[in-house]
């Protein structure tokens, strides 16, 4: 019966594990992740923006550390304004 009971202990754990992981990214921070934006438990400390299209790196720490959060899918950067853009509609937003 022992055995039984750590067995189910264990599998009851690992789900609870499970979905705590597959509803953080959709909770961080009290609210969900924007429009085009998805979350990562490692992602860059310095994103690509708008802001920061054109120019280098400036920083190793940009490639070495790592933050939780929000961030732009893909195919997207962040805007101007915070959200996440085509990288072609970055100009669009100054204008």
């Amino acid at each position: 019966m022992e055995g039984f009971c750590l067995k189910f202990l264990a599998v009851a754990l690992f789900a609870v594990f499970i979905m705590l992981k597959q509803t953080q990214g959709q909770l961080y921070g009290g609210r969900g992740c924007g429009e085009r934006e998805i979350f990562k438990s490692c992602g860059s400390n310095c994103p690509r923006s708008c802001q920061s299209m054109g120019r280098p790196i400036q920083s190793p720490i940009c490639s070495s550390q790592c933050i939780p959060g929000c961030f732009c899918e893909d195919r997207y950067v962040r805007g101007f304004d915070g959200r996440c853009v085509y990288p072609r509609d970055c100009f669009k937003q100054r204008v």
